[in-house]
């Protein structure tokens, strides 16, 4: 794939420079991009995961240890889930197992759409969240929240007050099972069927719920207009919108498999 580096044009509100990668950096596991986003919904666009054997990875296994090795951190995205009626991996950086290391964003079928949040150490879960009803129906699009500030999870769903629990055990420095998927779990376990949109990631900080309701109302409280939520751009670490069919990927983290081509885009040279 062909990423492209913008030389210059650096992230508003940060000294960060901007990473482009075209949709081939959606790595599902017929090898292919997905070409026909839906344009219809959230946004501009969005990627919609087949409920079979569709996922994305990002990064490798150390890239997103700070979700897991006692950091804080905050996590933001909007599903529209096709069937709420099986378990399903939104996102994760670890085995579905408790005795992998990492973090984990599944839905729940057997609660009817319930959101559970886990950070794992390798004895098994330190923290787990299950926000009820947190993707409760198959029509409208949902966003939902992730927080942790070292001690507390905490758990949104559209803007609502978060559920929390405090985590017991210790923070691995191991890395994860596996680097930051979206999708499905390991092997072909818990596929997701359905669309995500507007992902973000930041590291070292925790949202409040003000700033919770901000990005919800961004995106129309639901209501297809999108959310931005690279209007909070301090320790935003990764972000994707998805629109143009693009991936955006900030504060030098590593996305990308070996020998991607970087392309300079005012000098047009590439790098691998």
């Amino acid at each position: 794939m062909t990423i492209k580096y913008l030389a210059g044009n650096r992230v508003q509100g940060t000294h960060k420079d901007r990473l482009i990668a075209e949709p081939t950096a959606f790595r599902l596991t017929n090898n292919k991009p997905d070409t026909s986003p839906n344009l219809s919904n959230l946004g501009d666009a969005n990627i919609e995961f087949d409920g079979t054997d569709d996922y994305v990875d990002w990064g490798d296994t150390s890239s997103f240890n700070f979700l897991h090795n006692g950091s804080s951190w905050s996590i933001s995205g909007w599903f529209k889930t096709d069937n709420n009626t099986s378990d399903a991996t939104l996102l994760m950086t670890g085995s579905t197992t408790n005795t992998n290391i990492g973090m984990s964003i599944q839905q729940l079928a057997s609660s009817g759409g319930d959101v559970r949040v886990r950070i794992h150490n390798s004895g098994g879960a330190m923290v787990t969240v299950t926000k009820d009803d947190g993707i409760p129906d198959d029509t409208n699009w949902h966003h939902i929240v992730a927080t942790f500030d070292g001690t507390t999870l905490s758990v949104y769903s559209d803007a609502d007050t978060a559920t929390t629990a405090t985590v017991s055990g210790t923070h691995s420095q191991e890395n994860a099972y596996m680097p930051l998927r979206v999708g499905l779990a390991n092997g072909t376990n818990f596929p997701y069927d359905g669309n995500v949109d507007d992902l973000a990631i930041w590291d070292g900080r925790v949202l409040t719920s003000s700033e919770v309701s901000t990005l919800y109302n961004l995106g129309g409280g639901g209501s297809g207009n999108g959310t931005k939520a690279n209007t909070l751009p301090d320790k935003l670490v990764f972000y994707v919108n998805f629109d143009n069919n693009r991936d955006i990927w900030l504060n030098n983290k590593n996305p990308f498999p070996d020998k991607t081509i970087f392309e300079e885009t005012d000098t047009h040279k590439e790098y691998i």
